[in-house]
């Protein structure tokens, strides 16, 4: 089947979507930070209008004790001239400084018990009590109400001086023009003065104040932001307790246009619109170059498969992107990877192969050899030692002796050519440390009848699940091990054996410090009747490796020339239920 690779696919299929995807990124960040700015505005307004409140709060403090101290000023001076017979209250100088200040002087304060309201008339009781006095005070002037801070300061008994000043338009004038936005003075749910020109909007400011509003800043003290609309334009109003009483609510509250806001956004979303634009016109461009140069990879991948046709599997793709191209790449390295594992397999099963036929032969010759000379061998022995105990010369008794040796190492030969062939399958479970433990004694008492000098270290996990063996069968495994170890170290040594669990495995490691095997002899030392040893016969490894495989594991060997051996072997645990 032919699959034609189109450059206008791969295009399509990467670059439009790259720019979509890319053009609605762009929107959705670009989005998401201009709501973010225009929070960061919105608090800075926030920000910004609470210091205009505290600023104007701190004018009307200023004014508060500006009142009680010319109070007090005028009290001392009209107790002295009183009291040197003084007949004027102050002159001319003072009065135009007080008329300067936007404070008033009431002659004849005491009319006001007549005349004044309630919070009035307690000013002044206070004041003929000999106290000074101050307060809001709330009057009615021609059907409106103004209100006034009024401050009451005792001269002598009976006497009084009493000075404050309004908070009218013309005084809220003033504090505009210091702080540049509209201020306006609320009593109760009414605006009883202002800076807004227009009757509209302080009507606009009205219907915000609800009884809650009122509640939340005259009782609890709280000042509150609303958002208004006057003329089709965007303000700030912050409200703020003036003062509370008995009586009555006094608020005060400013004005400030967040017009400048609403340009700010307009400003944000036509920037961002022009750089989403810009980012997206580059993008492409690489986006288009990118793809370019994606599709160069293609001839090199197509020369690589002629090479690989050809046998050369040693190729690989270096995977850059995961695109069309890279996931050809990704398949053309598993399909080299999966064409080395077959051939790896086809030459182990190959080599299985041989192996088994090798068993087979070896299975009939020792089957026929145990037969036949199984029992001719042990008359041979019998006889040779039936002759050596009846006496003779010493050179008869060497040659028995001889004929003694040949015969057991011949029968020695045929019973490891049978448990080759025909391995035993009695099985059960088994504690694997002490089989080797059994086989450790085995080997010592060869090593001191030897009289060899050998020493082995044991680091045996406790606690190991059972494995499923025949004892007699891993008994010669770790004693074919081991005293393969004690002939790799004529001159002496260590041998090392440790057992611990790994996932569900057994694993025994039998490490000794001989002379290491040569890396040309690693590969044959499995191999039936191969061997390097003068009186060796070549089966005690082949056996070893044939009884691991019948108990479902596994025997490695690492080892260098002149280093040591290790044998790693995992034995299968039986889980426990």
């Amino acid at each position: 089947m032919k699959i034609n690779l189109k450059r206008n696919t791969l295009l399509e299929k990467i670059l439009l979507p790259f720019v979509v995807l890319s053009f609605i990124t762009i929107i959705v960040v670009s989005l998401f930070v201009g709501e973010i700015l225009t929070l960061r505005m919105e608090e800075g307004t926030t920000k910004e209008i609470i210091s205009y409140k505290d600023t104007v709060e701190g004018f009307f403090r200023d004014k508060e004790k500006q009142a009680i101290l010319y109070a007090e000023l005028l009290s001392d001076e009209r107790r002295i001239l009183e009291k040197y017979g003084g007949k004027h209250l102050m002159g001319l100088s003072h009065l135009s400084l007080f008329m300067q200040e936007g404070l008033k002087i009431y002659l004849e304060p005491l009319r006001f018990l007549k005349e004044g309201d309630t919070q009035q008339k307690g000013l002044i009781k206070k004041g003929l009590s000999g106290e000074l006095a101050s307060g809001f005070i709330p009057k009615s002037i021609d059907n409106a109400i103004r209100l006034d801070y009024d401050v009451v300061a005792p001269i002598d008994k009976g006497a009084i001086i009493m000075v404050g000043f309004s908070f009218d338009n013309e005084y809220l004038g003033g504090v505009k023009k210091k702080i540049g936005n509209d201020i306006f003075i609320l009593y109760g749910d009414r605006v009883v003065a202002s800076t807004l020109r227009k009757e509209e909007e302080r009507r606009e400011i009205q219907k915000k104040v609800t009884e809650e509003i009122i509640d939340r800043i005259t009782k609890k003290g709280e000042s509150v932001i609303e958002r208004i609309f006057l003329e089709d334009r965007e303000y700030k109003a912050i409200f703020a307790p003036l003062k509370r009483d008995e009586t009555g609510s006094a608020i005060f509250g400013i004005v400030m246009s967040t017009n400048d806001l609403v340009l700010a956004k307009r400003k944000i979303i036509l920037n961002y619109v022009a750089i989403s634009l810009s980012i997206l016109a580059v993008l492409s461009l690489i986006n288009y170059i990118v793809v370019k140069r994606s599709l160069r990879p293609l001839k090199r991948l197509s020369a690589m498969a002629d090479r690989v046709a050809k046998g050369d599997l040693s190729l690989r793709v270096d995977i850059e992107s995961s695109d069309e191209i890279g996931i050809m790449g990704v398949s053309f390295n598993n399909m080299v990877e999966s064409l080395i594992k077959e051939e790896e397999q086809l030459n182990l099963t190959i080599k299985q192969m041989i192996r088994q036929e090798k068993f087979a032969s070896i299975g009939e010759i020792a089957a026929g050899i145990a037969h036949e000379i199984g029992n001719s061998l042990a008359i041979v022995v019998a006889y040779s030692k039936m002759l050596v105990n009846k006496g003779c010369d010493e050179d008869t008794k060497e040659c028995l002796n001889y004929i003694m040796d040949a015969a057991t190492r011949m029968d020695r030969i045929t019973k490891n050519l049978l448990m080759y062939a025909k391995p035993s399958y009695q099985q059960e479970l088994l504690d694997i440390n002490r089989i080797i433990e059994e086989s450790i004694s085995v080997v010592l008492f060869q090593c001191e009848r030897d009289d060899t000098s050998c020493r082995i270290e044991k680091n045996l996990s406790e606690g190991l699940p059972s494995v499923m063996g025949n004892r007699g069968e891993l008994q010669q495994v770790f004693i074919n091990l081991f005293i393969n170890s004690v002939q790799a170290m004529p001159q002496g040594g260590t041998i090392s054996v440790s057992t611990e669990k790994i996932d569900k495995d057994i694993v025994i490691n039998v490490i000794d410090t001989g002379e290491g095997i040569p890396e040309e002899r690693r590969e044959r030392i499995f191999d039936p009747f191969f061997t390097t040893k003068p009186k060796g016969t070549g089966l005690g490894l082949s056996i070893t490796q044939r009884i691991i495989e019948n108990h479902k594991g596994e025997i490695l060997v690492c080892s260098d020339a002149g280093k040591g051996t290790t044998f790693i072997i995992r034995l299968p645990a039986v889980q426990e239920s």
